[in-house]
């Protein structure tokens, strides 16, 4: 393994010794690059501070479950944006009542009241879309970074384009234990 040169960022020698990791900033959906036996792209979701998700769906072909699901989700995006701020924000609530009142840091744990959900938005960043290789259409996981959570993430996992759990971020991309149809 190369050492990391004096000027050089993490973030760079990172880049440099693994270059499987970041193939999908080369794609954009439907195009794809293979790497670790899963497909993956970037996808134009524009929502909560995203401007490209990173998407990875299990398999070496997109199926076309798969395809119609992130099609359908890029296509109507701003549809799903309230359900998932509202169930974050009841995360939230969950969370913050649990620890936030505990902690000082009002920028990463501030109370977010009822008429307030909106707000929420300051808090996340989406990151990746994740799709199982044997799926209904409408099965997909959403990761997100937070605030409030730098640890676990943030992630949400859909069924049939519903909210069917809200959780750290391996609920997003834990398709590995999924029972998906």
């Amino acid at each position: 393994m190369q050492s990391m040169e004096s000027n050089e960022t993490y973030d760079l020698w990172h880049r440099r010794q693994y270059p499987s990791q970041y193939i999908w900033e080369s794609y954009l959906f439907p195009a794809y690059g293979i790497t670790d036996s899963s497909c993956q792209c970037g996808v134009n979701l524009k929502i909560f501070g995203c401007n490209k998700c990173h998407f990875q769906a299990q398999g070496t072909t997109l199926n076309q479950e798969q395809i119609k699901t992130v099609t359908t989700l890029v296509e109507k995006q701003q549809s799903f944006v309230d359900d998932i701020r509202k169930s974050i924000f009841e995360y939230y609530q969950f969370i913050w009542n649990d620890y936030g009142h505990y902690m000082d840091d009002t920028t990463k744990y501030p109370l977010i009241q009822l008429n307030e959900v909106y707000k929420i938005d300051d808090l996340i960043k989406l990151k990746s879309l994740h799709c199982p290789e044997k799926m209904k259409e409408g099965t997909f996981g959403l990761c997100f970074s937070c605030t409030f959570d730098e640890e676990h993430g943030l992630g949400i996992r859909f069924k049939e384009y519903k909210i069917a759990e809200i959780g750290g971020e391996d609920v997003g991309f834990g398709q590995f234990h999924w029972n998906p149809i």
